[in-house]
C-alpha cells in the first residue's frame, strides 16, 4: 500500500506542474546548541480544482555537521517526504510519507555504525485531518 500511495503522489506532483504554478522553498539554519546544520528543499504545487484546492508536495531535508572549513561538511541524516493536501476553505486532509535514513560522510561520520550495521531507516505514513482559523 505505501508505494502505491507514494505512485501516486509523485503522479499528481508531476502531472500537476502542467495545470499549476510551481513553489518552491530553500532554507539552512544552524543548531543553536550543537554544530550541526540543516538544508530544506520544498516544492510544491497549487492546484485549483472548483472549491477544492489540491496541494501536492515533496521535501528533501540534509542534517550535517561542520569543521573549521565550511568545505568538508559531514551529512548525517537525509529525510525525503513527499504527500499531498486537499483544502476545502478552512478544513484540510493531508496524506503523507515521510523516511529518514542516516547516511555516511566521505570524511567518515556514521562510518562506525555502518561497520557495527547500525544504520538506521525510518519510515511512516499520516492521514491528517484539519482545521485552520
Amino acid at each position: 500500500m505505501g508505494k502505491n500511495i507514494i505512485f501516486i503522489i509523485i503522479f499528481i506532483l508531476l502531472a500537476g506542474g502542467i495545470f499549476a504554478e510551481i513553489h518552491g522553498d530553500v532554507s539552512i539554519s544552524n543548531d543553536l546548541n550543537d554544530d550541526a546544520y540543516k538544508a530544506r528543499i520544498e516544492i510544491s504545487n497549487e492546484i485549483p480544482a472548483g472549491v477544492v484546492k489540491i496541494i501536492p508536495y515533496f521535501v528533501y531535508t540534509n542534517y550535517f555537521a561542520t569543521t573549521e572549513k565550511w568545505d568538508s561538511n559531514k551529512p548525517f541524516i537525509d529525510i525525503y517526504e513527499v504527500g499531498v493536501e486537499l483544502d476545502v476553505k478552512i478544513f484540510y486532509i493531508k496524506l503523507n510519507h515521510a523516511c529518514g535514513h542516516e547516511v555516511i560522510s566521505y570524511n567518515g561520520y556514521n562510518m562506525a555504525k555502518l561497520e557495527q550495521g547500525l544504520l538506521t531507516n525510518n519510515t511512516c505514513s499520516f492521514l491528517t485531518a484539519g482545521v485552520r482559523w
